[in-house]
């Protein structure tokens, strides 16, 4: 349960006065297989939560028969997140009052390449949804530590030195993702250098 969660990092102390710090006025941008769904602790209807792309199958608007799917996983991580503990007040996420944007991981715009999607939807999140984090539950890499060229593509917006995004924002990748492939737990993914945290 979240309750946990929120007691090992002390949250409680955040949220009530004199600090308050609920989320309220703070959108975080998610990226992951999928998208989270209509919970009710995201409060759908009151539009906390947003469906950013639309890869190549999906059309204008979010269609569940189609293969612009909802997740699971990617509902229960936004729940950890910001959900509003409605249904059961140990499911609070740790910013309750955050607002969420919901991206399918990069990689599923045949249009582009994977890192101009990647630049083109860090870019969104920042400009048109006001994001100031990006939440990371996927790896593109097996090597473990190694440096890419996407991991450089990370860090230049970490830095806001990105010729393609206008601003930059703060990255949290799942440093345990398993690797269904390799059938390990190392970290898939390539961490950026500067203002990058990985849980």
């Amino acid at each position: 349960m979240n309750v946990e969660s929120r007691e090992l990092i002390e949250v409680e102390q955040l949220l009530g006065l004199p600090y308050d710090l609920n989320g309220k006025g703070f959108t975080a941008a998610m990226w992951d297989g999928g998208w989270a769904g209509e919970h009710k602790d995201l409060n759908y209807i009151d539009s906390k939560l947003a469906i950013g792309d639309r890869n190549e199958n999906c059309g204008p608007t979010w269609d569940p028969t189609s293969n612009c799917q909802v997740k699971s996983h990617k509902t229960h991580v936004a729940g950890t997140m910001l959900g509003s503990g409605i249904i059961d007040p140990d499911l609070n996420g740790i910013a309750p009052n955050a607002s969420l944007v919901s991206y399918e991981w990069p990689g599923n715009d045949s249009s582009v390449g994977l890192y101009e999607e990647t630049e083109n939807e860090i870019n969104e999140s920042i400009n048109k949804y006001s994001a100031i984090l990006s939440q990371n539950s996927w790896g593109y890499s097996s090597i473990y530590g190694a440096y890419g060229t996407l991991t450089a593509v990370y860090d230049s917006i970490v830095k806001g030195s990105n010729a393609n995004v206008d601003g930059s924002t703060n990255v949290v990748f799942s440093a345990e993702t398993p690797d269904q492939a390799a059938q390990t737990t190392i970290p898939r993914h390539t961490l950026a250098q500067r203002k990058t945290l990985s849980l």
